[in-house]
This record gives structure tokens, sequence and C-alpha cells, in this order.
């Protein structure tokens, strides 16, 4: 019984120890960053057509949000941005362009929205938007966009499809004659 009586007393020097491990972890908690965003980072995969994404914070912070859409070649793009919402509910839209390409950003307030208008790229496609979010306490803040890609044929692409259509042409005329 001797051997159990020390089993729940802790000796003067692992005190210390446990006393220094203790602030040494407070201490590097301290140093530690503080809580950011939720910065998204998302890559989709499009094939043209109209595409939708978004995103979700759950802070207050400032955030920076990049979405990828794998697409090769050349395309025609234009994309919109949209949020509603005020207090703990609001996202205030900073800045957002697609390859460069600034999105024109309407006021700041209830009903926030972004758009860029048809325009030339070339594959991939990556949006970054940045903004602030107001959510605090439990309550999100979100927008929602949409991409809308059209596939540019390449110049060798549109020339068969021109000897195609002009070879119709010439038979559907013989055929008449």
């Amino acid at each position: 019984m001797r051997q159990f009586r020390n089993l729940g007393r802790i000796s003067g020097r692992s005190a210390r120890w446990a006393l220094g491990l203790a602030v040494l972890m407070i201490g590097l908690g301290a140093l530690a960053p503080a809580a950011r965003a939720n910065d998204v980072d998302n890559t989709i995969v499009l094939s043209g057509g109209t595409n939708f994404f978004g995103a979700v914070h759950t802070d207050d912070f400032d955030f920076i949000d990049t979405f990828t859409f794998t697409i090769d070649g050349a395309v025609s793009a234009n994309v919109s941005l949209v949020t509603i919402g005020e207090g703990a509910s609001n996202i205030d839209f900073l800045s957002a362009d697609l390859n460069g390409f600034a999105l024109t950003l309407g006021p700041n307030g209830f009903f926030e929205s972004g758009f860029l208008g048809n325009t030339d790229l070339t594959g991939p496609l990556v949006l970054t938007v940045t903004g602030r979010s107001g959510a605090t306490g439990g309550t999100f803040a979100s927008y929602s966009g949409t991409i809308n890609v059209t596939i540019i044929p390449e110049p060798s692409t549109a020339l068969l499809m021109g000897l195609g259509l002009g070879g119709l042409a010439f038979a559907s005329r013989r055929a008449h004659a």
C-alpha cells in the first residue's frame, strides 16, 4: 500500500515543470495570429455555358476569395456578383477581378453587386474577390455569382466550318440547277 500513497502527489520539481509548460503554451498562443476570415480557394471545371459560384463567411475579418475556373483555350466570359444583407450578414466588396480585368462594383450597402461584361480571355480563368464580412455571433455572410463562358473556336476550326458551310451551299445550288 505504501507504494500507492504518493501517486496523487506532484513533486515540487514536477509542479514547476507543469507551470512552466503552461506559461509557455499561453505565451505561444498569444503570439499566434488572430483568427482570420475563412478565405475561399475553389477550383471549378468548366465546359462553357453558365456556371455558379459563391462563398460563405463566418467572421468579421477582411477576406480574399479565389475561384479558379479550369478551361483551356480562348473564351469570351462575363461575370456577376451579388450580396444582400445588413449588419452581421453584410458583405462589402472591396475589389474583384477576372484574370486581371476589374469588375465594376456598385456602392456598399444593403444590396451590392459587381459585373464584368463580355471579355476575351484565355483559360484558366481566375476570379479574385476581396471584401469585408460583417459576420459575428454565429451569423453568416455570403455572396454568390455567375460566370458565363463561350468557347471561341480556333481559327483552323472556324476555317474548316466555313469550308463545310461553303460546300453545303455549293451542293445545294448545284442540286437546284
